[in-house]
């Protein structure tokens, strides 16, 4: 199951190394998840201090 991020995003960056699957990118500024490229393995979710990674 893909993830995304959700508005609750405070763009601190730490998402990004922790998928390696490299399915996470900014993009116009914003960090986003690549649904082509996310397995759901979901290594970014407790990463995440605000719990903006959620299931799609």
């Amino acid at each position: 199951m893909p993830f995304l991020i959700n508005d609750q995003c405070v763009e601190c960056g730490l998402c990004p190394p922790s998928c390696p699957f490299e399915a996470i990118a900014v993009v116009d500024g914003k960090h986003k998840i690549d649904e082509a490229a996310c397995v759901g393995c979901t290594k970014c979710v407790p990463v995440c201090p605000v719990s903006a990674i959620v299931p799609k």
